[in-house]
């Protein structure tokens, strides 16, 4: 792989060009302060000062904020009266990062030297696609590594993950700072240096075979000591069962390490421990074990050789299939921008960039932003360094912090911020401000960027205090629910606003964000048995009764002699209680068709099946939901809403595997798309339901908000460490060069050899101490801060820190800082009103919630079976204008004779030498020589075939064609396939007008037709066509601002004449 950098150059082009080009603004935008409206606005200021609307690039971190974007930017111009701008705004570049690049790399394809005919694969796709191109070389190394890693304590500490994602994470973390399959050589050389700076020093004459001896000898002594339990106390007695069951697992030569450093802490009570010493010393001889050290050694090298080895096998398997994954895109976009051959073009197509939550980008995508910012005449990066949360993606807010203020300052771009929140009470956002700005302040974020200065809403009549405390002292899920029940119960104590009114609460008006998915199941379950609908993604989608119901139903399509599936048809599908009449039906001679006749989709599904050979897999699927009768089926099992949900995430999975086939040049089959399914993991989509209650992590939170914001895990603790992998670099933060920020990038991987023993272990001080280990700490700190921060700003009009029991506080609340060093905030007790934060008083409600009565039971979900349905058939949703019709009551108003009949020899095929003429009238220039016109007729005839006319009579037909309207409506602006889009109830008719003349006060629009015939036959062809005519009559008048006389005609090009027809509208 090519490790792609900037132009040593590029410094020197930003500083120097003039006009104000090539500056980088820098606008940092806190949570609530219109961010987007702040984008648009800036959007529309770069088109009224004269650049291109369709010269602007955008990036934004979802597509959903692009659409937004892009509208509200274009309702802006469209508000403003600059319509035509708002047109071609169409044409910008706003999409998503991936989106920006892929569009970038696709257009300037065959200067990257590609081909422009790429499969583009997302995230899921290119893991697939990387497991298998990585297969030989994981497979290769899987023994080594695999020994290496148990040995290690993977299997303790890691119960979901094996080595393999770790050299995943390597490959992952490489190609996202750029780093070369090479260099991956270099990072291990230099993670085994660090792993060993972290060891005791050897002690001269030491050796393997002489530690482990000294280790066995010493356990044999305690042991032999103690024979027996008899006698010992029971402190004394658990450790001696330890040390046994130690000893009995094999040679000490294979033993993971984590057994040395249990051993290392093994002891009694005050009498017996004297003689667990030795085996405590000996034992602790693991820090400075040659075999540990090599080891490891092995193990650092293996992952980074099998990662690089991965990384070219991925790179050969996309090359030979035609793929490019996301990170592809941002690589081949550094290339382009890069390349000085293409700077002209490049200037042609971006003029203006905006970056959206520039905070989130990759390095790769910053050295993008940054190589692009030569490019551009200005580049204005909005996004809040507060809210950069997704480190655990690759991005790297601490080089975003350093590059972000350097550009802005070297290129000469203004710094703004935006002072206003539009989102929160004033309450909340002086909370927010006391709480959180002194530990920003101390991350060395600008004071302007850590405050909000102005509050747009006030509080509305009726509003309770905004800030609430609950103290729960058990069972914190359930509590947490009790609290939401009360004060959905006192709906009026917890305004909200809505439509700037003061409503009660409602269950839709609440969030409740944890820290892990655990917690957040945890808390839906709570939520569940206390009868409150939950909106929370959820796993286990193949568990659910209607995806049962909904694979079997296909499995028993694709091949009818899969008896279990149609068994499971009929046991779904029972009802009443009760043995399943299926079970005595499967034990009689016939039971194939006993048990079909248990299932009143059987008949449907047969149909189905017989006619699904052509069908697509998801148009197979999509038939099996509606017309074979699963979807009506699962209404009768309540949550219909839900339930269906369910199925649309089950028809994605289908469509994925449709795309996977296609990608891969294999065929598609019902049989094996069942076989597909069984091998997928799907999670249950969120609910949509207006009156459920919002559950998720802090993480997934970030962009949303809600009126009534519960925050948990406040006591969660840091669990930072230097070891794992990292992103290191050689260059410090004040020394990064923006120009180029991923120069010095590399990465250290230090493997944890103790499994679950993470206390006490001699490496876990020395790993803290090093360098690496107060970097690892103090950006996990900063990170739960920023993380916190987010959580917080989700809220609009409550605030609720839901705080556990706790004798020694709650770690990620206690992390916030005062300006005086001390925590931000001493936690409320029950009676007080009043709170210091940073030394300031807010208002606050303290409440402790207490666990409902289990004996309370949720109301049950009453199931309905739906209407009966009978298919139906639609009309296509696009509409060609040939389809307009005959219309019978069509005249001809007047015949206009251009000249006589164009000769022709033989019998000629009227459609070729229509499609002919058409071509020729479109693409003719009366300004052209007769001679070049005369080629372009010749070439057009000879294209379709048409032997028997002569070019030069062509010709003469277009020039007659063209007198009749310069002197029937002089100054008419003649356009030659005229494109039309007119949108008729739920249908868009779409096509092409073939001429159309225009002055200030008429419009004719011409169709051209080859028809032969005799004048006694114009009339017919006149009828014919009027729908066509009619129907584009229509779409311009519904087009115009001023209305304006359309006249509709028919041009005979083969008879010379020109027909002016009278049709009457469209009922």
């Amino acid at each position: 792989m090519r490790v792609l950098r900037l132009r040593g150059p590029l410094r020197g082009e930003l500083m120097n060009d003039k006009n104000g080009s090539h500056t980088v603004g820098i606008a940092t935008a806190s949570a609530g302060t219109g961010k987007t409206y702040d984008l648009t606005s800036r959007i529309e200021a770069e088109i009224e000062a004269g650049r291109a609307p369709e010269r602007i690039v955008a990036s934004t971190f979802t597509v959903k904020a692009a659409g937004e974007l892009r509208e509200r930017a274009r309702q802006r111009l469209i508000g403003n009266g600059n319509s035509e701008a708002a047109v071609r705004l169409l044409g910008a570049r706003i999409n998503t990062i991936n989106g920006v690049s892929g569009g970038l790399v696709k257009e300037f394809a065959f200067g990257l030297g590609l081909s422009p005919i790429v499969d583009v694969i997302d995230e899921g796709a290119a893991a697939t696609a990387f497991r298998q191109a990585a297969d030989v070389a994981i497979g290769r190394r899987a023994d080594e590594l695999g020994r290496l890693s148990r040995l290690f304590g993977y299997d303790e500490a890691y119960v979901s993950k094996d080595w393999r994602a770790d050299v995943n994470r390597i490959v992952e973390l490489s190609r996202a700072n750029n780093i070369a399959s090479e260099a991956l050589a270099n990072c291990a050389e230099r993670s085994i240096e660090g792993f060993t700076s972290l060891l005791s020093p050897v002690v001269a004459g030491e050796t393997e075979a002489g530690l482990d001896a000294a280790l066995r000898a010493a356990i044999d002594a305690l042991l032999s000591r103690y024979p027996t339990n008899e006698g010992l106390t029971k402190g004394t007695i658990g450790s001696l069962q330890e040390v046994r069951e130690i000893v009995g697992r094999g040679r000490i030569e294979d033993w993971p390490w984590s057994r040395w450093a249990k051993l290392s802490k093994a002891s009694g009570t005050k009498v017996d421990d004297p003689y667990f010493v030795p085996v405590r010393e000996a034992a602790s001889a693991f820090a400075r074990h040659p075999r540990l050290l090599d080891q490891a050694t092995r193990l650092i090298s293996g992952l980074f050789a099998c990662a690089a080895e991965a990384m070219r096998a991925y790179e050969a398997h996309k090359r030979s299939w035609g793929l490019v994954d996301f990170v592809d895109q941002d690589r081949l976009l550094l290339e382009l921008l890069g390349n000085r051959d293409l700077e002209i073009q490049l200037r042609d197509r971006i003029e203006s960039v905006f970056v959206d939550e520039f905070q989130d980008t990759s390095p790769l995508q910053l050295a993008n932003f940054v190589a692009m910012s030569r490019i551009a005449r200005s580049s204005v990066w909005v996004g809040d360094p507060k809210q950069a949360i997704y480190g655990f993606r690759g991005t790297d807010p601490d080089l975003i912090t350093h590059v972000a203020p350097k550009i802005q300052e070297a290129t000469g771009g203004t710094r703004s911020t935006l002072h206003k929140n539009w989102r929160s009470r004033p309450g909340l956002v002086a909370f927010f401000n006391d709480a959180f700005g002194p530990t920003f302040d101390a991350m060395g974020l600008p004071p302007e960027a850590t405050r909000i200065a102005k509050v747009e809403r006030d509080d509305l009549p009726g509003q309770g205090t905004a800030l609430a405390v609950w103290r729960i002292e058990r069972e914190f899920a359930a509590s947490v629910v009790s609290g939401v029940v009360d004060a959905l119960a006192e709906g009026t104590e917890w305004r909200v606003a809505r439509d700037s009114m003061a409503e009660p609460l409602a269950p839709g008006d609440i969030a409740i964000l944890c820290r892990t998915n655990g917690e957040c199941l945890g808390i839906a379950d709570a939520l569940a048995t206390a009868g409150m609908k939950v909106a929370i993604e959820r796993g286990g989608l193949f568990g659910t009764l209607e995806a049962r119901l909904a694979i079997a139903a296909l499995r028993w399509c694709a091949d009818r002699r899969d008896t279990v599936a149609l068994a499971e048809l009929a046991h779904l599908l029972h009802e009443g209680h009760g043995q399943p009449a299926w079970f005595e039906a499967s034990l009689r001679d016939d039971r194939v068709e006993a048990i079909e006749a248990l299932v009143p989709l059987a008949a449907d599904l047969r149909a189905i099946a017989d006619k699904g050979v052509h069908k697509t897999p998801v148009e197979f699927m999509d038939s099996v939901f509606a017309l074979g009768g699963v979807a009506k089926s699962i209404l009768r099992w309540g949550n219909a809403q839900d339930r269906l949900l369910n199925l649309e995430a089950l028809r994605g999975l289908v469509t994925e595997y449709q795309e996977d086939r296609h990608r891969n040049r294999a065929p598609t089959t019902a049989t094996d798309l069942c076989a597909w399914l069984e091998e997928q993991e799907a999670n249950q989509p969120k609910s949509r339901a207006l009156d459920a209650v919002t559950v998720m992590t802090y993480h997934a939170s970030k962009g949303l908000e809600w009126p009534f914001v519960v925050l948990t895990s406040l006591d969660a603790k840091p669990k930072a460490n230097a070891f794992g992998l990292h992103v290191a670099s050689d260059v410090s933060g004040s020394e990064i060069d923006w120009s180029d920020p991923l120069a010095g990038r590399w990465l250290r991987y230090w493997p944890w050899p103790f499994g679950a023993q993470k206390k006490d272990v001699f490496l876990d001080t020395t790993a803290a101490n090093s360098d690496a280990g107060r970097t690892a700490e103090r950006s996990e700190r900063e990170e739960r801060a920023r993380l916190l921060y987010v959580g917080a700003t989700r809220a609009r009009d409550y605030l609720i820190l839901a705080l556990p029991r706790s004798k020694s506080g709650w770690a990620w609340l206690d992390e916030l800082q005062s300006d005086a060093g001390g925590s931000a905030l001493a936690a409320p007790e029950l009676g007080c009103i009043e709170v210091k934060v940073n030394g300031n008083p807010h208002a606050v409600r303290v409440y402790a919630p207490s666990p409902l009565d289990e004996s309370a039971s949720a109301d049950p979900i009453v199931g309905f079976s739906g209407p009966e349905e009978y298919p139906r058939t639609f009309p296509p949703l696009t509409l060609k204008p040939s389809e307009g019709g005959a219309v019978e009551d069509t005249t001809i108003t007047e015949e206009i004779d251009l000249g006589a009949r164009l000769p022709f020899a033989g019998s000629l095929e009227m459609d070729r030498v229509g499609e002919a003429i058409h071509r020729f009238l479109a693409a003719d220039n009366p300004a052209w020589d007769e001679a070049r016109r005369v080629v372009l007729a010749k070439r057009q005839l000879d294209a379709w075939g048409v032997m028997g006319l002569d070019p030069r009579d062509v010709v003469t037909m277009g020039s007659r064609f063209r007198r009749f309207v310069e002197k029937r409506w002089p100054g008419a602006v003649l356009k030659r396939e005229a494109p039309i889009v007119y949108r008729i109830g739920d249908r868009t008719m779409s096509g092409r007008i073939d001429a159309v003349a225009e002055t200030p006060d008429v419009i004719v629009v011409f169709d051209h037709k080859s028809f032969p015939g005799a004048p006694d036959k114009w009339l017919d062809q006149a009828k014919k066509h009027a729908g066509q005519l009619q129907l584009y009559r229509e779409a311009i008048a519904a087009s115009l601002s001023t209305p304006k006389q359309v006249i509709l005609a028919l041009h005979l090009p083969i008879s010379g004449e020109v027909l002016m027809v009278g049709v009457r509208d469209r009922a």
